[in-house]
């Protein structure tokens, strides 16, 4: 599979120079654990991820005996469902001046963040990754001039593409079960097994129709109306999307500090085949 490089490598790197702990945020499939382990390359760094149900109970039961199975320097996948880890990582780290010790990665989350922030203060460098940009998919340095009197067919195929690297690897997989599994995981795992929200059929149908609204202003009360929910509701999966990295809140610019507080933002998916996949967009054309 072509590995594509990351603008965001060199920083990774700069980071494990200067913090003990880096850790890694962003969407699922956006290529945090394939970036860290391609830097990791030529060095000696133990892996685990907590996908694995066998590593996760004994990191939720027994941080201490996990940890004692890996020489660090050491990377921990999917650190959010083992935020029981991050004082026995402090301690650890406090014991040594060395830097780079653990890289941990982690689908993002407001309350994850918080909990690295509050555990770790101090020695952890918080970066985030997304899918790839126009320069990545073209292996261009990132301040390359990325687009040339774009044709309108160009940016069609781009919006449909999308930015997930898996279908840039020269080995993509069929769109439609792609988005579908996708979808799926992120309903159980993150919906219900992260946030404890079962309706998984009401909450897919609500990001169906955000999608549809995507570049559109966020109204709340037609977002519940047209899903068949609550204000409050829907205010609460909103920001679930949100903290998932799922969608991106695009707050107005005005030159009164009031009014750019007070008026609504614009929601746009992170991912445009995405959006296109759950509006029902099935060809470029």
């Amino acid at each position: 599979m072509r590995y594509i490089p990351r603008h965001i490598e060199k920083i990774i790197k700069q980071s494990s120079k200067t913090f003990k702990i880096v850790f890694l945020g962003g969407p699922r499939q956006v290529g945090k654990t394939t970036t860290f382990l391609k830097i990791a390359e030529k060095m000696q760094l133990s892996y685990v991820t907590l996908d694995d149900l066998d590593q996760r109970e004994l990191a939720n039961t027994d941080p201490k005996l996990f940890l004692q199975q890996f020489k660090t320097p050491t990377i921990i996948d999917e650190v959010q469902y083992a935020p029981s880890l991050f004082p026995q990582i402090k301690k650890i780290v406090d014991e040594s001046d060395r830097n780079g010790q653990f890289w941990l990665t982690g689908s993002q989350q407001f309350s994850l963040i918080k909990n690295i922030q509050e555990s770790l203060a101090g020695r952890v460098a918080i970066l985030t990754i997304l899918g790839l940009s126009r320069n990545e998919k073209n292996i261009k340095k990132i301040n390359e001039k990325t687009f040339d009197k774009p044709k309108i067919n160009t940016l069609f195929k781009e919006i449909f593409e999308g930015s997930f690297p898996i279908f840039q690897s020269g080995n993509a997989p069929n769109r439609e079960i792609y988005f579908n599994s996708y979808i799926q995981t992120y309903l159980d795992r993150d919906l219900s097994g992260i946030f404890g929200i079962n309706k998984t059929s009401e909450f897919n149908r609500f990001i169906q129709i955000c999608a549809a609204r995507t570049g559109q202003i966020l109204n709340i009360s037609d977002l519940a109306k047209d899903s068949g929910i609550s204000p409050v509701t829907a205010a609460q999966w909103i920001h679930i999307l949100e903290s998932t990295m799922q969608i991106y809140l695009l707050k107005p610019y005005y030159p009164n500090i009031t009014k750019r507080i007070i008026k609504s933002p614009k929601l746009f998916f992170l991912d445009t085949g995405l959006a296109a996949y759950l509006t029902k967009w099935n060809t470029i054309d």
